[in-house]
């Protein structure tokens, strides 16, 4: 069946992800000249709570954007980037008697407040359609494409 509207969206969403500050690096506070805890460096994922960060099985809980240990040479015990500025957008539509999903996400990595990035970046694209109406059956054709890309 033909809808009469030539292009909609269904869906559209934007997320933004900011995990920079975590209190602004350690910092040691002196009172009255004796010496008191620090504050700052809150280390997102990676604390005295979690000694092999914040993981199942290697993968990082809860924010696929922060590098899981499985993914990194020699396999560390701790997240080596929770220090993200990230954007991600998706769209979700029909165009004529085509399906689409539009997925994009970039990605600003630092690092970690001990252990710092100095410039990566990534980018990560899919595009998902569905042609449905080609044949009679039923039949439906799909098409996937995706790109990553970062240093």
């Amino acid at each position: 069946m033909f809808s009469e509207t030539l292009f909609s969206i269904k869906t559209l969403v934007f997320e933004y992800l900011n995990t920079m500050n975590q209190s602004g690096p350690l910092e040691i506070k002196y009172y009255n000249g004796s010496r008191d805890y620090g504050y700052g460096n809150d280390n997102y994922y990676n604390n005295w709570l979690y000694l092999m960060g914040y993981t199942y099985k290697d993968m990082t809980i809860g924010n696929p954007l922060l590098t899981s240990p499985v993914y990194l040479s020699g396999n560390p015990d701790y997240i080596r980037n929770n220090r993200v500025n990230a954007f991600h957008f998706g769209a979700a539509g029909m165009f004529k008697n085509l399906e689409y999903n539009i997925l994009y996400t970039f990605s600003h990595n630092y690092g970690t407040y001990y252990f710092p990035f100095k410039d990566k970046t990534q980018h990560y694209f899919l595009f998902t359609c569905l042609i449905s109406n080609l044949m009679p059956y039923d039949f439906v054709l799909g098409l996937e494409m995706g790109y990553d890309q970062g240093n």
